[in-house]
């Protein structure tokens, strides 16, 4: 999989899950601030997949 693909309304793309103290953080591509714009209408469901 490449870093960003949207196929018809779900979007997907490789992240990072660092630590920060109790905190975690989801680093996500730069690419993706351009593509979430059509999806901020509305809801959205997020799911985390573990990738190898």
């Amino acid at each position: 999989m490449g870093i960003t693909k949207i196929v018809n309304d779900e979007l997907k793309f490789k992240a990072k899950i660092s630590k920060m103290g109790d905190n975690r953080i989801i680093w996500v591509p730069l690419a993706l601030r351009e593509m979430i714009k059509e999806f901020e209408k509305g809801d959205i469901m997020i799911s985390i997949k573990k990738v190898e």
